[in-house]
């Protein structure tokens, strides 16, 4: 994911498809947080944990955040301003990455995503 549009797209169509399976009890709330939080890059996963754990430190260990926290989390995480500052402070991010508006690393996952599809 590469700003917060494809967040709101990932959890509309995350919707589409977990309501129905939580309707008929096909799936649990637990397993449906964790299927949506399985769908971030670890790496923003990893960003996303230390905002989380600050909003809600008596999380249980080993339990999952509610999804809808993780949504929220992952909007404020994939905004624009903050991926421009992660861009400043990050080694990952080149010159070349800031004057192309494009960074290394989301050129990174992109390929990453693609050879997942595939």
């Amino acid at each position: 994911m590469n700003d917060k549009d494809n967040v709101l797209h990932y959890y509309q169509q995350f919707l589409v498809l977990s309501n129905p399976l939580l309707k008929v009890q096909r799936l649990s709330t637990s397993k449906c947080d964790r299927a949506f939080w399985s769908g971030f890059h670890s790496q923003d996963c990893a960003e996303m944990y230390v905002r989380l754990i600050a909003k809600y430190p008596d999380q249980p260990s080993g339990a999952h955040f509610d999804y809808m926290d993780i949504y929220k989390v992952a909007r404020v995480t994939f905004s624009g301003t903050h991926l421009r500052d992660r861009e400043l402070d990050n080694p990952w991010y080149g010159s070349q990455g800031l004057q192309s508006g494009h960074s290394e690393c989301a050129q990174y996952q992109r390929s990453d995503q693609e050879e997942y599809d595939l």
